[in-house]
């Protein structure tokens, strides 16, 4: 998976580079996730390249969702029209990494050598992009649905009455799916 998005944000930056019509920008959001467990924050940074209506980067940020993660993603948005003001929809694809790790699982009957491993993250939005009048950057604001999984795997004891035990470990699959709610600015 980071092989491939590097061989992409390679090839983009490449496709940009010979082309005067390639546009840079970059997209800054703060906001906030809600769904069946408590709201929480979200930061998110996508950085790429505007052709006519279309833009595609690479993003990541924070979010703080149950657990801490960082997600590492590529973006596209279609915008309606070319104007400093208009419309638009975007999709996110990629994956998150756990901030911390370790699980700390050390009570009943599980061994404190559990951890969390990179999973799927993805998102829809529709937003819109209101350019102001210096022509230096634009006020963006979306809502969407975005979702994160995270792959917790730890060890747990189980009864033996033969030594030697072999281990046994368990993955538990977290599934979150969550309104999103973005402000941000773009330059």
């Amino acid at each position: 998976m980071r092989i491939a998005i590097t061989i992409l944000a390679l090839l983009l930056v490449t496709a940009a580079a010979g082309q005067s019509k390639f546009i840079f920008h970059s997209q800054n959001y703060i906001g906030a996730l809600g769904g069946e467990n408590d709201a929480a924050f979200q930061f998110q940074s996508i950085n790429g390249f505007q052709k006519q209506t279309w833009f595609g980067g690479i993003g990541t940020g924070l979010d703080y969702y149950y657990n801490r993660t960082v997600p590492l993603f590529l973006s596209f948005s279609k915008y309606l029209n070319t104007r400093a003001s208009t419309p638009y929809v975007s999709l996110d694809g990629g994956t998150n990494f756990t901030w911390d790790n370790s699980t700390g699982n050390s009570i009943n009957g599980y061994r404190d050598d559990g951890h969390f491993t990179p999973s799927l993250y993805y998102g829809v939005h529709i937003g819109y992009k209101s350019g102001l009048k210096s022509n230096k950057g634009s006020v963006i604001i979306a809502a969407g649905f975005s979702a994160k999984r995270m792959k917790e795997k730890f060890g747990t004891d189980l009864p033996c009455t033969n030594p030697p035990c072999p281990d046994h470990d368990e993955v538990i699959d977290y599934k979150f799916n969550r309104f999103s709610f973005k402000l941000g600015w773009l330059f």
